[in-house]
């Protein structure tokens, strides 16, 4: 399995938690928004390069369990992993929620 380093995880404008990966390839990029197919309420944002979960944190769907969601969703519908790096950027987001 090919594995994409995470550049940034964050807060979208609209309360969303993101993360925008590091694409090396044009041929990854174009598959990314097919990840909505995996039925997992993520998807892909072509202008913003990233992938979203689909409302803000409520207490059913904390921040922590978006983040594992979307992970599951591009592992199981694009066959990539999505890893942390001590390089990628947090932002918006409680220390407490980066020790992921």
């Amino acid at each position: 399995m090919d594995v994409i380093q995470i550049l940034e995880v964050g807060i979208d404008k609209k309360g969303r938690l993101f993360i925008r990966p590091v694409v090396t390839s044009l041929k990854n990029k174009e598959s990314f928004e097919f990840v909505y197919r995996a039925a997992m309420a993520i998807y892909w944002d072509k202008k913003e390069e990233y992938f979203h979960a689909s409302t803000a944190e409520d207490e059913d769907m904390p921040y922590r369990k978006w983040f594992e969601q979307i992970v599951d969703a591009v592992k199981s519908e694009l066959g990539f992993s999505l890893e942390l790096s001590k390089a990628t950027i947090w932002t918006g987001i409680s220390n407490q929620f980066n020790k992921v």
